[in-house]
């Protein structure tokens, strides 16, 4: 099957972070989140891969360019104008032919496509839907199924009195060629709210697939801080960059750490940082590029894009702190997401 990524939109739940970057680029274990998604596509052999962007799409294309870098094809399509979720699918409709998988490009999750796949096609179905189970479903979209797994109901957000299950959207979809065929085209409308419920009414069979794997959605400076300890303490396999230290402590070259700094796994560093004396990073601390750290500073649970700095006697706690973006000396950041105007001559400094 080909693979459909939705990367169009302006993720402005990730805001001020996302201002100068669009969504799907923004640094995952200092590598864009899509490299990780393309990666996880190519170990289910998937290798035919259409990207639908709008927000900042050069970034994207720029970067990955005919995906042959990385072991795929990627064809892009743009959006003009924001169409939605169903819109952008159905905008990309002359490049999938046959049954595809569709993807929304903020969610991190170890699902086993091959599986899903199989389950699809013994189900019948013209549209299959993964399902991730959740504490608390009130903020996603809800899904009902019968024994089967067939689809019988969608709830949108429910309140807490209406839950009938912990089932919810997992955000990804395999779509039958007849499925794609009764979608309007030319107009803005939503997958989740608006096509699939309009389908279960005029009787197409939809079916459910549940799945335990790991779940996350990245789209808020709290989720993307998640991820990031998630994937530092194994919880989600990934390839780490850099020179192994110590157990749980990644290093890239060049960087220079004072042998009076505290490194406390798990941590992952970039090419070029530089970590001065009595400084403490980790745990849970990513820094990219060209970061600095000053003197007594300490970094933990934060994630730094390349080329920030945190001055002297500063400290960063369960933030994000974007490129190029300077902390003061003797500041305190906890529990923010700083860039925007800050983004200065941080490496020059």
């Amino acid at each position: 099957m080909k693979g459909l990524i939705l990367a169009g939109g302006k993720s402005t739940r990730l805001y001020p972070l996302t201002l100068n970057i669009p969504k799907p680029m923004v640094p995952i274990l200092n590598r864009p989140f899509l490299e990780h998604m393309i990666e996880w596509l190519r170990s289910h052999d998937i290798r035919d891969i259409v990207l639908t962007t709008g927000y900042l799409p050069h970034a994207i294309r720029e970067h990955f360019k005919s995906g042959a870098g990385h072991g795929v094809k990627l064809e892009y399509v743009v959006e003009e104008e924001p169409l939605g979720t169903g819109g952008a699918i159905k905008n990309a409709e002359p490049l999938l032919g046959d049954a595809f998988f569709v993807f929304n490009g903020d969610i991190l999750t170890g699902l086993d496509l091959r599986e899903m796949a199989r389950h699809h096609r013994r189900s019948g179905a013209s549209v299959s839907i993964s399902l991730t189970w959740v504490e608390d479903p009130t903020a996603y979209g809800v899904i009902e199924t019968d024994a089967c797994g067939r689809i019988v109901r969608f709830r949108e957000k429910p309140a807490p009195d209406e839950v009938a299950t912990h089932y919810i959207n997992a955000g990804t979809y395999i779509f039958e060629p007849q499925a794609l065929a009764e979608m309007p085209a030319g107009t803005r409308f939503s997958i989740e709210r608006d096509f699939y419920p309009q389908a279960l009414a005029r009787a197409m069979h939809m079916h459910g697939y549940r799945d335990s794997s790991y779940w996350l959605d990245i789209g808020t400076a709290e989720k993307y801080l998640q991820a990031h300890r998630d994937m530092l303490t194994g919880k989600l396999e990934c390839r780490e960059t850099g020179r192994q230290v110590e157990c749980g402590a990644w290093v890239g070259a060049e960087t220079e750490i004072s042998p009076e700094a505290r490194i406390t796994p798990p941590v992952l560093m970039g090419a070029g940082c530089v970590i001065a004396a009595r400084a403490r990073v980790g745990p849970h601390a990513v820094l990219g590029d060209g970061v600095r750290v000053g003197e007594g500073a300490a970094v933990a649970d934060s994630v730094l894009w390349s080329h920030a700095a945190v001055g002297a006697e500063a400290t960063v706690e369960r933030s994000v702190v974007g490129s190029d973006v300077i902390i003061p000396a003797g500041a305190r950041l906890v529990g923010e997401a700083r860039a925007g105007q800050e983004q200065a001559a941080a490496r020059a400094t």
